[in-house]
C-alpha cells in the first residue's frame, strides 16, 4: 500500500498492519498478530489507537501515529491535484494548522473532528484553500485604518473554514468570525469585544430541538486567536436577514466578508442578499451546492439581486443542474 492512499482503503484508517509496516508495535507483544486476523482498529475517543476485537483486551492500546508520519500524510493530500499545483504554499501552511489542532486539542475533541478517519476535515481543508487565498489577497488589499474584519461563514456546519481562516489570517487584522448554522444550539448571539465566551445573551443555552446536531465544545471550549463564536440561525427566514443587519453588519468594527460554500438552493440567493444589503461589506466568497428547487419556477418566482432581475424558471428550468454537486 502507499503512504497517501493506494489500494489501502481509507488512507487515514491506520490499520494495525499500517502500523506493523511502518515499525510500531502494540503495547503488548503479538497483539499485532492476533487483531490483524479478525480485527480493525481506529483512532479512539482518546486520540490512542485501540483494537476492535474481543481477543484483545482494553490494556492493548497502540501507541499513536507519529506527528511526522501524520504531518507528511496530511501534507500529501492537501498538495495532489490542482489544489497543490495552484496554492503549494498555502497548502502546506493549512496542514500545520491542522497538525497543530491534532497535537493541541483535547482529545476526545480531536476524535469527534477528525470523524471518519479525517475524510470530511480533509475534504473541508481542500475546499477552504481557495477560499482563504482569496480572503488573504482581499484583506492584504484593504486599509489598515478600515478596522479589522468580521468573517460570516453562511451555513458553516462546524466551522473548518472559519476556524482556518482565525489561524492563518493576522491576528491584528480580524475582529471576530460567526459560524452561522441553524443546527448549533442556541445562544444569545455573537460575542461582543470584552465578552467572555458565550455571547452577548450570557451564558449558551442548549436547545431542546431535535435539529441540533452540531457539538461547539471545540468553539468555546479551546482559545482561539480571535474571537470565534457561533450563531444559531435559519437562513430562509426573512427575520434573520434583520438579525444579521443589525447584530452583525452594522455593529462591525470594519470591513465584512460574507462566506458561503456549499449553499444549497434558494440559500445562494439569499447569500448574496445578504451582501448587497450591508454597507461594510467587502468580499463575498459564493459556491452553491445546488440550484433552487422547481416550486420557485412553478410559483413564477423572480429574484432581483442589485440591478440584476431575473426569473426562477432560468436556474429552476434544467433539473439536472438542480441536483448536488
Amino acid at each position: 500500500p502507499t503512504r497517501h492512499g493506494g489500494s489501502r482503503q481509507g488512507a487515514a484508517s491506520m490499520d494495525l498492519r499500517y502500523l506493523a509496516g511502518i515499525g510500531l508495535d502494540v503495547a503488548r507483544p503479538g497483539a499485532v498478530a492476533g487483531a490483524v486476523a479478525g480485527a480493525t482498529a481506529a483512532e479512539g475517543s482518546t486520540g490512542e489507537l485501540v483494537g476492535r476485537d474481543d481477543r484483545i483486551s482494553n490494556s492493548s492500546t497502540l501507541i499513536k501515529q507519529p506527528d511526522f508520519e501524520f504531518s507528511s500524510w496530511l501534507c500529501g493530500l492537501l498538495q495532489d491535484g490542482v489544489i497543490g499545483a495552484r496554492f503549494p504554499q498555502l497548502a502546506l501552511r493549512v496542514a500545520e494548522v491542522v497538525c497543530d489542532w491534532r497535537g493541541r486539542f483535547p482529545r476526545p475533541t480531536w476524535a469527534r473532528l477528525k470523524g471518519d478517519h479525517c475524510s470530511t476535515l480533509v475534504k473541508e481543508a481542500r475546499e477552504a484553500i481557495p477560499v482563504i487565498d482569496f480572503v488573504q489577497r482581499r484583506v492584504a488589499e484593504l486599509d489598515v485604518r478600515d478596522g479589522p474584519v468580521t468573517l460570516l461563514d453562511l451555513c458553516s456546519g462546524l466551522g473548518f473554514l472559519g476556524m482556518l481562516l482565525v489561524e492563518i489570517l493576522p491576528h491584528d487584522r480580524v475582529s471576530s468570525c460567526v459560524l452561522m448554522d441553524q443546527a448549533w444550539p442556541l445562544k444569545g448571539g455573537p460575542a461582543l469585544p470584552g465578552a467572555g465566551p458565550g455571547a452577548e445573551g450570557g451564558e449558551p443555552k442548549k436547545s431542546t430541538k431535535n435539529r441540533t446536531k452540531l457539538n461547539w465544545d471545540h468553539v468555546y471550549g479551546i482559545p482561539w486567536p480571535v474571537t470565534l463564536t457561533t450563531r444559531r440561525s435559519d437562513l430562509k427566514l426573512p427575520s434573520t436577514h434583520s438579525q444579521i443587519l443589525t447584530k452583525i453588519l452594522e455593529p462591525a468594527p470594519g470591513p465584512v466578508f460574507i462566506l458561503g460554500i456549499h449553499l444549497c438552493g434558494i440559500l445562494s440567493v439569499r447569500a448574496v442578499e445578504t451582501f448587497n444589503q450591508g454597507p461594510k461589506c467587502a468580499g463575498l466568497v459564493l459556491k452553491p451546492c445546488c440550484l433552487p428547487s422547481m416550486e420557485y419556477m412553478k410559483s413564477n418566482t423572480r429574484w432581483t439581486l442589485g440591478t440584476h432581475s431575473f426569473s426562477a424558471s432560468e436556474v429552476c428550468e434544467n433539473t439536472a443542474l438542480s441536483q448536488p454537486v
